[in-house]
């Protein structure tokens, strides 16, 4: 069973999330935060085996910089950042935080669930510049 804690800070989206997730016969939501800075003390009490962390989330909590503190400290721990955000730098700092695996909200669950799998499989998904979400106005 895979163990995960998600950190968003979205209702609707983390709702979605948990539901989905809790769905899947081999994972399971053991905590939830929308709190970036709360994720390194629930995975001290949880014990998760992999985080989704949004990039920013309620107080301005930076994903990334909380995501770096957890592999320094509990680097038995994935992460995947998951972030709406078009910004090609998070994909840079993540990997300089050694983040697991990246994925971009406007994917699709399927999607999700592999980059789960994978991750949990020493695999790393990372999105390319053609996967970065596209806005109009």
């Amino acid at each position: 069973m895979i163990n995960i804690l998600i950190v968003e800070d979205q209702t609707m989206l983390c709702e979605s999330l948990m539901h989905i997730i809790n769905e899947q016969e081999d994972m399971k939501v053991c905590a939830f935060t929308d709190d970036a800075s709360k994720a390194l003390e629930l995975c001290r009490e949880k014990q998760p085996d992999v985080i989704l962390m949004d990039v920013i989330t309620k107080n301005n909590a930076n994903g990334i910089t909380c995501a770096a503190q957890i592999r320094k400290e509990l680097p038995e721990i994935k992460v995947i950042i998951i972030t709406a955000l078009p910004d090609i730098t998070f994909v840079e700092e993540a990997k300089k935080a050694k983040v697991h695996s990246y994925i971009y909200k406007n994917s699709g669950i399927e999607h999700l669930f592999y980059v789960i799998r994978s991750t949990m499989k020493g695999i790393e998904v990372y999105p390319g510049p053609s996967a970065m979400p596209q806005y109009s106005d």
